[in-house]
């Protein structure tokens, strides 16, 4: 290879670009969409019962995302939404939102929504999206179990087990592979009723397994202990159902209505003991109404109680994230450029070329050890400093060891 072999190539830098939304139409759940205050006093925070994606998602930039959040039907309604992306206004007033992401958005967008109801204290959502580069594949999560921990029927009752999880990066359906006493069954839902009579007395185990479409499995292994027993004995009452579902984020500023539902196998009535924290709140009944002190992370706890002899409770606990509505703290700036590939050399023979070597410094003509590319022909630079001045070149290697000159060399101050 000669030595004074230029390289022709383009810098892709990153632009904020921001993106396009809009409105699904059509009403929220349970009582449409907004359109300002409604008659009435007054509504609570609604109880959210549903939402997608995942409040942590990854997307690839140019790909489209929808937002749903879906009121519980006891909040009543009508509901007014408001939509922000990275702390701004967005438009839309419905239950369900579609961002257009592009390539160059910034990697890390916010998105809150806030629902009321007839002019009352909102409640809250907030996701983070990641937009990357590139298409890839993650494996699903599982944010919660219910019942959480072992749980105790009699032969002649049933047992219902329930998995929440997600996959951060795709809306297609999860697969569930349930296996009780290690033989598969056949169901493929998040939930599985088991009957105790066909179980028999004892103690057995179920287990499920979440995949995605690619086959991607989490790595969390949901397992149960069920003890099957004749005896009637008095048992603790069992959490069966809670609202919203697993961990949640909220906007820093509103409020969360939590609701928990348990039912005794006796049939005694049942009570409630709220924690944040560990620290003990007034509330004995089915539904907290929690409002953050600051932007952190909670726990909150419920737990079922009846008038019976002390057993092992069932509980369900939240992890709670309360969060600015802005952006995610800003990363530092980085830099993607690409080159022509060398394929002959100076005299036009086919070149024998072993890769790339990228110089870059904050002083023209005063470069450092060169990053090596292999036959890449594009590279991002990371963690650059806003404002900072860099100066780049690029340089071919053959097989030989021998290098070509440098790049018609490039400069830029980074954003």
């Amino acid at each position: 290879m000669h030595n004074g072999r230029a390289l022709s190539w383009t810098l892709l830098a990153s632009s904020l670009l921001l993106g396009v939304v809009s409105g699904c139409g059509g009403g929220g759940g349970g009582g449409g969409g907004g359109g300002g205050a409604s008659a009435g006093p007054p509504g609570p925070p609604p109880f959210i019962e549903h939402f997608s994606p995942p409040l942590d998602y990854q997307v690839a930039g140019g790909e489209n995302v929808t937002f749903t959040v879906v009121p519980d039907e006891e909040s009543g309604g009508p509901f007014d939404f408001t939509w922000l992306l990275d702390g701004a206004p967005i438009g839309g007033s419905s239950s369900c939102l579609h961002l257009f992401t592009s390539p160059y958005d910034p990697p890390q967008r916010r998105v809150t929504v806030e629902i009321s109801t007839r002019g009352g204290p909102p409640a809250s959502l907030v996701w983070n999206l990641n937009v990357r580069e590139e298409e890839g594949n993650a494996p699903p999560v599982v944010l919660s179990t219910t019942p959480e921990g072992d749980v105790t029927v009699l032969s002649s009752e049933e047992v219902l087990l329930a998995v929440m999880a997600a996959d951060r990066d795709s809306t297609s359906p999860l697969t569930y592979r349930w296996t009780v006493d290690g033989e598969a069954l056949s169901e493929r839902s998040a939930k599985i009723t088991l009957a105790g009579s066909e179980l028999g007395s004892g103690d057995h185990e179920a287990e499920v397994t979440v995949s995605d479409k690619q086959g991607a499995t989490a790595a969390e292994k949901v397992q149960w202990k069920i003890h099957v027993t004749g005896s009637s004995g008095n048992r603790p009452p069992l959490v069966s159902a809670v609202t919203p579902p697993g961990p949640v984020r909220i906007a820093n500023g509103t409020s969360l209505r939590l609701k928990v539902e348990a039912s005794d196998p006796e049939g005694e009535a049942v009570g409630y003991r709220w924690e944040v924290d560990g620290v003990a709140q007034g509330e004995s009944g089915p539904v907290l109404q929690f409002v953050p002190d600051g932007v952190r992370t909670y726990s909150i706890k419920a737990t079922a109680l009846d008038q019976g002899e002390p057993g092992e409770p069932s509980s369900y606990e939240w992890k709670v994230e309360s969060a600015t509505v802005g952006a995610p703290a800003a990363e530092p700036p980085d830099l993607r450029m690409a080159w022509d590939p060398v394929d002959t050399d100076l005299e036009g023979r086919r070149e024998s070329l072993s890769g790339y070597l990228l110089y870059i410094s904050r002083k023209p003509d005063d470069y450092g050890d060169p990053m090596e590319l292999g036959q890449a022909t594009e590279a991002r630079i990371y963690h650059l400093s806003s404002g900072a001045t860099y100066y780049v070149n690029v340089s071919a290697c053959d097989v030989d060891g021998n290098e070509s000159g440098f790049s018609s060399p490039v400069s830029f101050v980074a954003p």
